[in-house]
């Protein structure tokens, strides 16, 4: 539960890519600059989303946030 934020940001990226992307990597993942960078600004908003969620029950504080430097 702590990086289900991380987890879903990265599904949407690869949904939201699959038609031109077929097929990404692991590598591109952790290697493009511009992938890690959606990412984690797509897992930011979902933090968010779950924060003011009504419904999800968590500790917002063990949350693993990770932002861009």
């Amino acid at each position: 539960m702590p990086v289900v934020h991380l987890a879903s940001a990265i599904q949407v990226f690869l949904k939201l890519t699959e038609a031109d992307i077929p097929n990404v990597g692991l590598e591109a993942l952790l290697l493009n600059r511009t992938m890690i960078e959606l990412v984690i600004k797509g897992a930011a908003y979902h933090e968010t989303l779950r924060a003011q969620s009504r419904h999800l029950r968590f500790d917002p504080e063990k949350m693993i946030r990770i932002r861009l430097g």
